[in-house]
């Protein structure tokens, strides 16, 4: 009896040992898979620094959290998330259905860089529809990606977020403008769960609707056309030899100058 108690007991250890060494690998386990499955979704490059998160207590964070470009489009970034808090309900961590209980990104950076017509946030929105409906989630009440994990979120959050509007657009004027607060609740509730394509789905709809928010008021098709017909001009002339192209210089000078000032409200 007393050799049975041992053997059960050094059983025992040996779980709890196992389960901690398995938690205290959940974090790297994390980045790899937000890097690896970010990429897939949004067809651009997505890194992350780091991941921390307690087994015990369900709180953690992911840290360095950056989306690059879609293809033709030049800027370093279209999103930076410096710091992501997470808490989690940590009985949850090995069930099917993952309840995230807060997600909180706090001052995210977004370069919207807008050209041909479309916008770089709208492209990875895009993109992550494509990846959720050829997964088979074509709808919010869909399994998406078939025999994997899903999540409950309760609250997530996108607070004091900023603007940059792209460099390339504005021709080195830099413009900074608010990201409006973003606030869903209870996502994946009631299916009893969401993919992470759907997750993402619904992160990059809302992400994309604050942008237009807060960008609708500015004319960037109209600069971007300017600035297309200006160089067209310039071009033209140029090829023709007729000597007009300082004068061509001059008037497209003046087109993008007016066209700036009417961008920022001068």
């Amino acid at each position: 009896m007393n050799r049975i108690v041992v053997v059960g007991g050094v059983l025992v250890i040996l779980a709890v040992v196992a389960f901690f060494i398995l938690f205290a690998q959940l974090g790297p386990i994390i980045t790899r898979v937000v890097e690896h499955m970010g990429s897939e979704m949004t067809r651009a490059p997505v890194t992350l620094d780091k991941t921390e998160i307690s087994a015990t207590s369900g709180v953690g964070a992911m840290h360095g959290l950056k989306v690059g470009n879609p293809v033709n489009f030049e800027s370093e970034s279209a999103l930076k998330f410096s710091r992501v808090k997470l808490v989690v309900d940590p009985a949850t961590l090995t069930q099917p259905t993952v309840v995230i209980k807060e997600v909180l990104i706090a001052a995210p950076e977004v370069t919207y860089e807008f050209g041909g017509g479309n916008s770089n946030i709208d492209v990875l929105r895009k993109n992550v529809e494509t990846y959720v409906r050829s997964a088979g989630g074509s709808g919010e009440d869909s399994g998406g990606e078939r025999g994997g994990k899903k999540f409950i979120i309760e609250k997530l959050s996108i607070r004091d977020g900023k603007i940059n509007i792209s460099a390339t657009l504005l021709k080195g004027n830099a413009m900074t403008v608010t990201l409006p607060n973003i606030e869903l609740k209870d996502i994946g509730k009631s299916t009893g769960g969401a993919t992470a394509g759907e997750v993402a789905r619904q992160l990059f709809s809302a992400l994309n609707a604050g942008v237009n928010r807060a960008v609708g008021g500015l004319d960037l098709a109209g600069v971007e056309g300017v600035m297309k017909e200006a160089v067209s001009d310039v071009q033209k002339q140029l090829e023709e030899g007729d000597g007009g192209s300082v004068k061509s210089l001059e008037d497209a000078g003046e087109k993008v100058g007016e066209a700036m000032k009417g961008l920022f409200g001068q």
